[in-house]
């Protein structure tokens, strides 16, 4: 990944981390991020040239993962089952998701939230 200073990534654990400096004297950790929590806090953190937070043989939450996209608000129907193959289909309305449904459904249920990009 070629970190840049002014993007803005995803962490492995959700956070959005803004690139405020690349170049550091430091020969592992030479780029500088801020993270932003859930409550809008932000913590300076620092990484390799790669977007890792620790070690390259641990996967940790801060480790740089993507660039960010802003979450997409999602909602309709999904088909509840007990046995059968979810494919994590949301369908826009109730109608259509009935047409979908197998015999092993158990509820179909309104769902809404963000989907992360």
């Amino acid at each position: 990944m070629n970190i840049k200073v002014g993007k803005t990534y995803r962490d492995r654990g959700g956070r959005k981390v803004r690139i405020v400096a690349t170049g550091l004297a430091n020969t592992r950790y030479s780029v500088v991020g801020i993270s932003s929590g859930e409550t809008g806090e932000e913590t300076p953190l620092t990484y390799t040239e790669d977007g890792i937070f620790y070690r390259p043989d641990v996967k940790h939450p801060y480790d740089i993962i993507s660039e960010w996209r802003e979450p997409v608000k999602v909602s309709g129907w999904v088909n509840v089952c007990n046995l059968c193959n979810m494919r994590r289909t949301i369908f826009p309305t109730r109608e259509e998701a009935n047409q979908y449904a197998t015999t092993d459904r158990i509820a179909c249920v309104y769902v809404e939230g963000m989907e992360e990009m």
